[in-house]
């Protein structure tokens, strides 16, 4: 009996899954065009643009508890690990460009 609603709400989370993996390649592309990767910004201002990255962040970070949770217990903990490896991915760049303005700084 319950079986169709399981069935859908798997479908939902899978949905809302690739709706994450979706959003999270489009901040990467426009994560890349910001004026932190350009050297005129200016390294006092691309730190704390690079700073309010990590917030951005987080709206993706909670999405990724959320539908993982339901993902473990649906049986598929797998489907997640796109959108972690992503954000993981961001996070490096992130760190990346501040050690680099860092330097730049103090040069």
């Amino acid at each position: 009996m319950i079986a169709p609603l399981v069935h859908g709400e798997n479908d939902k989370n899978t949905s809302n899954i690739k709706r994450l993996e979706e959003d999270i390649t489009q901040f990467i592309q426009e994560m890349k065009k910001r004026e932190f990767f350009q050297y005129k910004c200016g390294s006092r201002n691309a730190l704390e643009k690079l700073d309010g990255v990590f917030g951005e962040l987080k709206v993706f970070e909670d999405k990724i508890v959320d539908f993982g949770e339901n993902a473990v217990k649906f049986g598929h903990p797998e489907m997640i690990n796109k959108a972690e490896k992503d954000i993981e991915s961001i996070k490096i760049t992130v760190e990346n460009m501040k050690a680099l303005w860092d330097h730049i700084d103090k040069c």
